[in-house]
């Protein structure tokens, strides 16, 4: 957590991989200094057998003597230290590997859960049967059973049931009391709906009668929200089929949890595989430049990562039912040139859509493919004269996060495109793995749910990458572009020392003294083949 603005920040220099990055050197530097004084023990040898020389001997035994154990001490010492500098780089290395291990292993929890469940299944199944069967019966039982009071029905004859709190078993009246009616234990004055003919029922005493589950005989709790006693499964399939419902649901869960975390390599394969059978929709754009608003090509370079995002909702919300893609070329005070590509997120949830932003791009973006996006990004960029020794910053919002990253861990895109830096916001790219000489900055909020959806987080040991995760602000949605350009504005003030790194590896691309820049905006239509 970034101290006093609320930004966890993971990796980057100031990350945990930098650290270990360390420790990597420090084995080094360890393996040496333990073959060093390797080195410093044969040469202790290669001195003690020329102290041990006839003529050394002959002129002075008793030296000799002891400059010999003094230099048997010393290799002893020697090779004590060397073999504590091998086992202290071996422990280092181990505690690295570790590390590396446990966060790769946190970034891929949801694949590990999904592993756990899915061999789980048998006991899924059988748990499923047993506690649909179980809970059905529990709510269609007899509300009597459980050793309540005894109900009326099995009172014994001549036993009224006392009041709550009274003496068990009630109040014990003779069968046959003497005299007529009562009268032989109660005064004459006393109501005569408290007499009983010889041998009949007792009255029923005057007052409100006992309901509810302290009563014996009392509706069981839950018969009034469910008094046929059945789940709401139990009402879909009907009593008799419920357990065996409850079992095929449960036995489902086991093979969906395999699959899920495979689901982009899945869906990678089936696009490749259709794609070479002539199946599925193209990838191939037209481009056609598109005038740019006037205040927005005067506006000059990016001021910072908060002025990224808000020009890409500038370029998604042009007009139109095609994707627009932005080139904002900057040329500095010293002459050299750099680029931004500003990507838009999602336009059109259908398949088979003109618009390159359509679910087709979310499938194989996900799948780790090209879509007709990333052409129509290519086409852009060669439309605005960028040339291929040009550094280039794909800013992508989303799905335009997705194809950013792609795009830059694309070899055969960074053959056309020299891509030294990507940003994204709300965008799911742990399964792309960026090349160490791309700077990487990703911005998720807490509550949004996209950037999980490749089930890997973003990894926290690559000294290149950064990923800033902050809670939401204000009432905006989780996914909402407009949040991300305020935690955009939190990440330029910041003085976290891996934020700080990032905006001077990609200083080149913002605005600066005499700075000066040109935009061009393309719309892009998918076309068949």
């Amino acid at each position: 957590m970034s101290p006093g603005t609320g930004l966890d920040v993971s990796g980057g220099v100031g990350g945990a991989g930098a650290e270990l990055d360390d420790l990597d050197h420090a084995v080094t530097v360890l393996h040496r200094g333990a073959a060093d004084l390797e080195d410093a023990v044969t040469g202790l040898d290669l001195g003690r057998s020329l102290v041990l020389g006839i003529d050394g001997v002959l002129a002075d035994p008793g030296s000799v003597l002891a400059l010999e154990g003094e230099l048997v001490a010393l290799r002893h010492e020697l090779q004590r230290l060397a073999e504590s500098t091998e086992g202290l780089s071996r422990l280092v290395a181990a505690c690295a590997t570790g590390y590396r291990t446990a966060e790769e292993a946190e970034r891929h929890r949801w694949a590990a859960l999904g592993a756990l469940v899915g061999s789980a299944d048998p006991l899924l199944v059988t748990a499923g049967w047993v506690v649909t069967r179980n809970v059905s019966a529990w709510r269609r039982s007899s509300p009597d059973t459980g050793g309540g009071a005894p109900s009326a029905a099995g009172t014994p004859a001549g036993t009224a049931a006392g009041p709550p709190g009274g003496p068990p078993g009630g109040l014990q009246l003779p069968a046959d009391p003497p005299g007529p009616g009562l009268s032989g234990w109660l005064p004459d004055s006393a109501d005569p709906q408290l007499s009983r003919a010889p041998g009949g029922p007792v009255p029923a005493l005057p007052g409100p009668a006992l309901h509810g589950p302290s009563a014996p005989g009392g509706p069981h709790p839950g018969a009034a929200q469910h008094p046929d006693g059945m789940t709401l499964l139990g009402r879909l399939v009907g009593p008799g089929e419920e357990p065996f419902f409850g079992m095929l649901a449960a036995a489902l869960v086991g093979p969906a949890a395999l699959v899920a975390p495979a689901a982009p390599l899945l869906a990678g394969r089936a696009a490749r595989a259709g794609a070479a059978q002539g199946i599925g929709t193209s990838r191939r754009t037209v481009v056609v430049p598109e005038p740019v608003p006037p205040a927005q090509a005067a506006a000059g370079p990016p001021a910072g990562v908060g002025d990224l995002f808000r020009r890409i909702g500038e370029t998604a919300g042009a007009p139109g039912s095609a994707l627009h893609v932005r080139v904002e070329r900057t040329t500095h005070a010293d002459g050299s040139r750099s680029a931004v590509v500003y990507l838009p997120g999602t336009e059109d949830w259908s398949t088979g859509s003109s618009n390159p932003a359509s679910l087709d791009a979310i499938l194989r973006g996900v799948a780790g493919d090209r879509s007709a996006y990333t052409d129509a990004v290519l086409q852009a960029v060669e439309r605005a004269g960028v040339g291929a020794d040009e550094p280039v910053m794909l800013a992508g919002y989303s799905l335009g996060g997705v194809v950013a990253a792609q795009m830059a861990a694309d070899p055969a895109v960074r053959s056309r495109v020299d891509v030294q830096a990507v940003v994204t916001a709300g965008a799911p790219i742990g399964h792309v793995d960026l090349p160490s000489h791309v700077q990487a900055l990703a911005l998720e909020h807490t509550e949004d749910l996209v950037p999980a959806l490749d089930g890997i987080a973003n990894t926290a040991l690559e000294s290149h990458q950064v990923t800033v995760r902050a809670p939401t602000p204000g009432q905006l949605g989780a996914h909402a572009l407009e949040g991300y350009a305020l935690l955009g504005d939190a990440v330029d003030g910041s003085d976290d020392v891996s934020l700080t790194a990032s905006r001077e590896a990609t200083g080149r691309f913002f605005a600066g003294p005499g700075s000066t820049s040109v935009v061009t905006e393309v719309e892009a239509r998918r076309v068949s083949r």
